[in-house]
């Protein structure tokens, strides 16, 4: 019955992939223009890598026709979802970069990504020599590539490597490619467990998740979640890496990625053999092996199988555990080093002292040691050597075996010579404040009795004035308290007041955020209905699709008076993707952020840039104008925050000789007087001299426009 039910799987899946094939095939063969097929063809396969890893593969190998076909942008997206794919397959392997054709500076920069994916440092020559183009890198695709690369450089300091991977994430997240930002978190990870910082390695894998769930790359978030069971299985957290494997395996199911599906079997194997579940364990690590045998996985092959071995050896079965271990290194051989080979030396050795081939378990345990010692792995190391004591011990070797046995005890006495100076620390912090503490209530003590002795003194002096004294400190207590309750008052009464303008101003900024929406929204609306009416089915889902994410993005910041810095410039990218779409990409936009702090941290006032682009493209005539481009640039000079909005157009004196419609007209100026309250009533409360300044870009030939917006700004 099982069988029948696989096979009718089977069945469904390829017919479900036939049919999509088709659909997608169609599509690309039926465009009307290189963009359109490029498009199509991209779609395909990223929808491929995310379900169907060896069908992803086979599209980009076996219909290379269309890479020619493909722009500059189009050839390196489908070059970093071929490495993502790759990576997802379990096979990160080099292409054949002579069917891109690429510039020099393009294929500079893939090359590093590939070493950088590989975990292959980039020397210092090659990275000089990407650096150069870093002119060309003017996208934030490209971007967020290079500054990747500059992560993976030989001799990189730990503060560098940090701001480079900061920025090459805020690109990645800007980038269309939304793949980039799941597969650099992904390379970071790797980075960070080679040096053994599990913490950070969680964390970038999280992150990984968090951003493939926003964008429904539902392979990258499975990859994500196997990767963290396997740390949190390696610090002996069994629970949470158990929920990390089940939350995986249920993502996984229907999908066709045999690589990760294994790696995910596998670990769930090795964590019900560690709680002695030897049945649940085996049926684990069979499934793991016939999806890595369906792949022909060398790697995944070798692992299993010494897995397997190390299971049946816990349980005395040292027949079948040696078997295993010897597939594994068979498997071991047929790829590059990928294999974690000093572990299978480690349990070999065990297997042959266990039999006592005391010859066979001294020749393991030394390919063990010098495999963690040139990888420099100490935790793994050290239980080697406490191996290689024992095996001296049953040779009779003493002398030797307590050299090794004074390793092993010297590096689990620094561990705790480490721990024990911690508390130490602690301690000696507590004692001294507690001493402290003791020698300040001793000179309160001290001070009270010489007070009250004070007191009883001039008490038997001043008997006779004691009268009078009271009046006067009765009346000094009135007057105070006069006084005290004027002052509050006349402060409840001015903050009222502070409050009560600050409520208004509020208001005043809501009410003029209010009334830029709507123009918005007409603008936007009108165009779905074009294409509607025009029968565009693919344009008007995209722009529906960009529409409600911008829409929501407005609807969620909108009402606030500050939102942050990359909700901002999402929001900024989004409307000049909308409208771009809107002229049939008859213009450019650049967004040049120079700004290096977090942008989560920093936060503006919303929707200021929007009219102005609005009017760019409405008044500036950009669609009719050649190589028609927006430049915004963003920047923090000393307490304000400024945007710089530049277009080609025609300028702000052809324009107005164009003679627009009086509602185009009275919208321009609407927008301008909006933009201008809104900064004044910000001045008015941060009492900061924010400003609008408009010229032309070009003076001698009056033509094109820049705009300068400076308001206040917050750090969090």
């Amino acid at each position: 019955m099982k069988l029948i039910l696989s096979f009718l799987m089977v069945l469904v899946s390829f017919s479900v992939y036939s049919e999509n094939e088709i659909n997608y095939v169609q599509k690309i063969e039926n465009s009307a223009s290189n963009e359109e097929k490029e498009k199509h063809y991209l779609e395909w396969v990223r929808h491929l890598s995310q379900i169907n890893t060896l069908a992803c593969d086979s599209v980009i190998n076996k219909r290379n026709k269309y890479i020619s076909s493909l722009s500059d942008n189009g050839k390196i997206a489908l070059l970093i979802t071929y490495f993502n794919n790759s990576r997802l397959s379990g096979s990160l392997r080099s292409p054949d970069f002579s069917k891109y054709q690429l510039n020099k500076a393009d294929l500079l920069l893939v090359k590093g990504m590939l070493k950088c994916a590989k975990k292959e440092s980039i020397s210092k020559e090659d990275y000089e020599e990407i650096k150069r183009n870093l002119k060309d890198y003017d996208d934030p695709m490209r971007k967020s590539l290079f500054y990747a690369i500059s992560t993976c450089v030989e001799g990189i300091d730990r503060n560098s490597q940090s701001k480079y991977y900061n920025s090459s994430i805020k690109y990645a997240k800007l980038s269309p490619l939304k793949t980039v930002a799941s597969f650099i978190y992904d390379i970071n990870s790797l980075i960070h467990l080679d040096k053994e910082d599990f913490e950070e390695a969680i964390i970038n894998h999280q992150k990984g998740i968090s951003f493939s769930k926003e964008n429904n790359l539902t392979a990258n978030i499975i990859s994500h979640l196997i990767n963290i069971g396997n740390i949190q299985y390696k610090l002996s957290d069994f629970k949470k890496a158990e929920e990390s494997f089940l939350e995986a395996q249920e993502l996984a199911t229907g999908l066709n990625i045999d690589f990760i599906s294994g790696q995910l079997f596998n670990y769930l194997g090795e964590l019900y053999n560690t709680q002695n579940k030897l049945n649940k364990s085996i049926q684990y690590y069979q499934k793991s092996l016939i999806k890595f045998y369906n792949i022909n996985n060398s790697e995944g092959l070798a692992n299993v199988h010494k897995n397997i071995g190390k299971a049946y050896f816990d349980n005395g079965d040292t027949e079948l555990a040696e078997k295993n271990y010897e597939l594994s290194l068979e498997f071991s051989k047929e790829n590059d080093g990928r294999v974690e080979k000093g572990e299978l030396f480690y349990l070999i050795s065990q297997l042959f002292l266990k039999k006592n081939e005391l010859y066979q378990a001294e020749v393991n345990i030394k390919k063990a040691i010098a495999y963690w010692e040139a990888k420099n792995h100490v935790i793994p190391l050290n239980k080697a050597y406490l191996q290689f004591a024992h095996i001296k011990v049953e040779q009779g070797n003493y002398s030797q075996a307590n050299e090794y046995f004074k390793r092993y005890i010297n590096f689990s006495d620094s561990i705790h010579k480490q721990e024990t100076a911690q508390k130490v620390a602690e301690l000696s912090e507590l004692f001294k404040s507690e001493q402290k503490e003791r020698k300040i209530i001793e000179q309160e003590k001290a001070l009270e009795e010489e007070l009250s002795q004070r007191l009883l003194v001039q008490n038997k002096l001043e008997n006779s004035k004691q009268q009078n004294r009271l009046i006067i400190i009765i009346l000094l207590i009135s007057l105070g308290l006069f006084v005290a309750i004027y002052i509050n008052i006349r402060n409840r009464n001015r903050q009222e007041q502070l409050k009560k303008k600050q409520k208004e101003i509020e208001l005043q900024q809501t009410l003029l955020r209010s009334q830029m929406n709507p123009h918005f929204i007409f603008n936007a609306m009108s165009v779905i209905q074009s294409y509607i009416y025009d029968e565009d089915i693919v344009n008007s889902s995209k722009f529906l699709i960009h529409f409600s994410k911008l829409m929501r993005l407005i609807l969620e910041n909108n009402a606030k008076e500050f939102i942050s810095l990359d909700k901002e410039l999402e929001i900024i990218n989004r409307y000049l993707v909308i409208q771009k779409m809107r002229f049939e990409d008859r213009f450019e936009f650049i967004i040049e952020d120079n700004i290096n702090e977090d942008h989560s941290r920093i936060a503006i006032p919303p929707m200021m840039v929007q009219p102005f682009i609005e009017n760019a493209i409405e008044h500036g005539d950009l669609d009719n104008v050649e190589n028609g481009l927006i430049r915004i640039k963003c920047e923090i000079v000393g307490n304000l925050f400024i945007f710089i909005i530049e277009d080609n157009g025609v300028g702000r004196k052809a324009a107005i000789k164009k003679k627009k419609s009086a509602d185009s007209e009275n919208h321009r100026s609407m927008a301008i007087e909006l933009t201008k309250g809104r900064i004044s009533l910000l001045n008015e409360k941060y009492k900061i001299k924010g400003s609008l300044k408009i010229e032309d870009l070009d003076k001698e030939n009056e033509t094109g426009t820049s705009i300068t917006i400076s308001t206040p700004f917050k750090m969090n």
